[in-house]
């Protein structure tokens, strides 16, 4: 992996991530749904490389609830796998490390208890059949856990694009959320231990100003912490990365030890996405905003 990034003073605002005005977790006002009844298992997850070195087993998703969206006509996909990074590639000194699916920061010095970042989810070309998702998670960086929430844009064959905002408790199904998303809407998104095993996942649509939360029953190892733009994959098979232009993450901040800190702080690490061939596909910025920011450029 690359050094880790330098430390910079937490923002000005950031002293608490739970409560009053610069809470991690927006105030929220929707109620959820029913899951999805014809999704289909979780396929096997991405493996193009070598395994992660001995990752702890998967642990068992306790009575975790579930939900679903109201969604437009769309055709019958497989269930979207997110994995952890297929392979990050360690880097030299002064370099990036780089991964088949994942662009982005990831902290691995353990004991996240929330994160949170706010981007504008991009659009997709319509004549192509494309993907990207963006999303901030907790775990799964080295080992088998991994909370996550999002969004997605993409397209299908002779089907409109599809934008929606969703959240995903692995090995669990990935789960769309009953949030009206469309591209240009600044989202932000927000994951928060309440203790032991129970999560607030809460999601703001800055443009609008709906909202949504979950409460979710979850056991974590709380270590990692990312926040990544992702070349998903369907049935095994990476899809086509949507040419998205630049995503910019801001406000990404994360609790550590009941600490707030930013990405700086927390020493998160760059990784940038490369295809089967080595090529670099998509790039990740230096870090701006008081160590808080980023932007992920698709290349090539």
């Amino acid at each position: 992996m690359a050094t880790d990034m330098p430390r910079t003073a937490v923002p000005s605002g950031l002293a608490d991530l739970t409560t009053g005005t610069n809470a991690l977790v927006p105030t929220v006002t929707s109620s959820p749904t029913t899951r999805r009844a014809t999704e289909t298992p979780i396929p096997t997850r991405l493996t193009p490389a070598p395994a992660r070195p001995t990752p702890n087993p998967v642990p068992t998703r306790a009575s975790a609830s579930v939900r679903q969206a109201t969604i437009p006509s769309h055709p019958v996909v497989p269930a979207i796998a997110l994995a952890p990074p297929a392979r990050a590639f360690p880097a030299a000194p002064g370099q990036v490390a780089t991964s088949k699916n994942w662009s982005g920061y990831v902290a691995r010095n353990g004991s996240y208890t929330a994160v949170r970042g706010t981007w504008t989810i991009p659009q997709v070309d319509p004549s192509v059949v494309v993907d990207v998702v963006t999303w901030v998670g907790i775990g799964g960086s080295t080992t088998a856990d991994l909370i996550q929430a999002g969004t997605e844009a993409k397209t299908f064959s002779n089907f409109p694009p599809r934008y929606e905002a969703w959240f995903e408790l692995l090995p669990g199904l990935m789960q769309p959320v009953p949030l009206v998303v469309q591209p240009g809407n600044s989202i932000s998104v927000a994951i928060t231990s309440k203790g032991g095993k129970e999560w607030l996942i809460a999601f703001t649509n800055n443009t609008t100003g709906q909202s949504y939360q979950a409460s979710e029953t979850y056991q974590s190892t709380f270590s990692s912490v990312e926040w990544v733009v992702e070349r998903p994959s369907y049935d095994g098979q990476l899809q086509e990365l949507a040419k998205f232009g630049a995503i910019e993450v801001t406000d990404a901040l994360a609790e550590r030890k009941g600490q707030p800190v930013s990405i700086a702080q927390a020493g998160a690490a760059p990784l940038n996405m490369i295809d089967p061939t080595g090529h670099v596909i998509a790039t990740v910025s230096g870090l701006g905003g008081n160590g808080s920011s980023f932007k992920v450029t698709r290349t090539g």
